[in-house]
């Protein structure tokens, strides 16, 4: 997984995924009891950036989290705008493809990123 996904610097998720990821992984960063391999890929993925899509949350706890309800396409263009280090990795061009095109947008990127991701 970590090979998959080491040079990966923000991840983008919908409301859903952003909870649910956000009420299980922080907590195995810190857990002595949890598997080393996701003890790792948990303290990683703690440390990127993460963008949540919605247009009811209110509440940021996640560290390195930011909510927004803007066009998809449009925070990665932004995204990609930033010096090459901090560049997304390119598999999320067509998250938001696939996010735009959806009636319901947080669960086609959600669906997206979960696709990108296996």
């Amino acid at each position: 997984m970590m090979r998959v996904t080491g040079a990966a610097t923000t991840v983008l998720l919908g409301r859903k995924n952003y909870q649910g990821f956000g009420s299980l992984w922080p907590a195995v960063a810190t857990d002595d009891n949890a598997d080393p391999r996701d003890r790792t890929f948990a303290q990683w993925l703690n440390t990127l950036e993460k963008i949540a899509f919605s247009t009811t949350l209110t509440d940021d706890p996640w560290e390195n989290s930011r909510s927004t309800n803007a066009d998809p396409a449009e925070v990665v263009r932004q995204l990609r705008q930033r010096p090459p280090l901090d560049r997304p990795p390119a598999a999320e061009l067509a998250i938001a493809d696939k996010f735009r095109e959806s009636a319901h947008r947080p669960a086609a990127l959600a669906t997206a990123r979960t696709a990108a991701l296996t």
